[in-house]
């Protein structure tokens, strides 16, 4: 079995979970710590709650209703994608974005997934943030506190439902997340307790 096949087998056997708890997540990553970084990152991808799961839209019988959700849909493409300042950050970009923020690619990750409330959030970071994409300010706050983003969970299917906490803050992010010294003072030098909208 090649590296890549083994490797899809063990994310795969962590998704289909019953728990992705912490302690879930330890003995996994015992087993295979090579893919620490990679089991993490699809542990905060799997923290979303039941509810977003549940809230598939309503199917209406309505003659308008289609032309008018194309009118709709028309006219905020072109916003929507330029509303989602991650858009653009994906494989060795996204690595890049994280180098340049001082952290590892789980913590980025839980802030792109909106896992992390958004009030928690500290203002120099989303300064760093919105610079480090290219993006103006207002734009990423308008995406951070839009719900959870579910489509990265849902790339693994289980029998059951996950078993999902809520939004956690920036601080249980800090204290949940593995991080080096380097990146825990990186991400401690974030918090301002004087934020302002």
């Amino acid at each position: 079995m090649n590296k890549d096949r083994s490797r899809e087998n063990v994310l795969y056997a962590f998704a289909v979970e019953t728990h992705h708890d912490r302690e879930t997540l330890d003995r996994y990553i015992a087993q295979y710590p090579d893919l620490k970084s990679e089991l993490t990152e699809l542990a905060w991808e799997l923290r979303i709650s039941e509810d977003d799961l549940d809230m598939a839209p309503e199917l209406i019988d309505d003659p308008g209703l289609n032309s008018a959700w194309n009118t709709f849909q028309a006219a905020g493409a072109a916003s929507s994608q330029s509303i989602n300042p991650f858009s653009q950050f994906q494989g060795k970009r996204f690595a890049s974005l994280c180098k340049s923020l001082g952290l590892p690619k789980a913590f980025v990750v839980a802030i792109r997934n909106r896992q992390v409330e958004f009030e928690s959030i500290p203002e120099r970071f989303l300064v760093a943030a919105s610079t480090a994409l290219g993006a103006t300010l207002e734009d990423l706050k308008t995406f951070l506190r839009k719900s959870p983003n579910v489509a990265g969970a849902l790339e693994f299917k289980a029998d059951k439902k996950p078993q999902i906490a809520g939004k956690v803050t920036f601080q249980e992010l800090i204290e949940s997340t593995e991080l080096t010294d380097q990146e825990r003072t990186t991400a401690a030098g974030y918090l301002d307790h004087d934020r302002s909208d």
